[in-house]
């Protein structure tokens, strides 16, 4: 096993890999396949570990803004809308099967919209209170436009 962490090309920038670097990088021994053991899922939060803001108060898994009930559902981007209306949620299906999930927000909806990258509306989706269900093919990407009260 090998492991390169830096290409120290010259072309076209070269002065790109000077300077001083960072690593972090983890073995994730596991019995069973990669779908079992979650390992999109803990390489995800390992390689994008929650940053907190505000307070800095702690928060727990329970307190999470969004969460589903598919472990297999990776809920890869939360942000604010480019027209600043919304909250946009990007996802996707990480390991090759039909997805079904429930998503629970821990605030209370006002819209759900099917969206695209670029953030249009394409199509209502339902939704009851603070949670949605929805349901994605294999390596799906799915975008949400999500009207939110505060």
């Amino acid at each position: 096993m090998t492991i390169s962490l830096l290409r120290s090309s010259t072309y076209p920038a070269p002065q790109q890999d000077k300077g001083k670097h960072h690593f972090r990088y983890a073995a994730y021994p596991h019995k069973g396949g990669y779908r079992e053991a979650d390992t999109v899922g803990v390489a995800k939060r390992f390689c994008s570990p929650v940053r907190w803001g505000g307070s800095g108060e702690s928060t727990t898994p329970d307190e999470a803004w969004i969460k589903s009930d598919n472990p297999h559902l990776i809920i890869d981007t939360i942000k604010p809308a480019e027209d600043g209306n919304d909250v946009i949620v990007r996802m996707y299906e990480s390991i090759g099967s039909r997805c079904n999930a429930t998503l629970e927000l821990a605030s209370q909806l006002r819209s759900s919209q099917l969206s695209n990258t670029l953030e249009d509306s394409l199509a209502p989706i339902e939704f009851d209170h603070n949670r949605i269900c929805v349901s994605l093919r294999p390596y799906q990407i799915m975008t949400l436009r999500l009207g939110v009260e505060c």
